[in-house]
């Protein structure tokens, strides 16, 4: 839970369309590691969900970061 609050107290725009990279480890078994790119679905205050482009675990899911 740590981590999810200090990427919420970062000041990033976000808008839907937009590609991601992660630059920690998040949730490494879900395949959330440092280097992932994500698609953003969908944004909303404190809550942004992606969908992974690269990796094993590409267009399998998405991921929901929220507060």
């Amino acid at each position: 839970m740590a981590i999810q609050k200090e990427i919420m107290t970062i000041g990033i725009i976000v808008r839907v369309g937009m590609t991601i990279g992660l630059t920690i480890n998040l949730a490494p078994k879900n395949g959330l590691c440092n280097g992932t790119r994500l698609m953003v679905m969908c944004c909303a205050p404190h809550y942004i969900q992606a969908k992974i482009l690269n990796g094993d675990n590409a267009s399998c899911f998405h991921f929901k970061f929220s507060n």
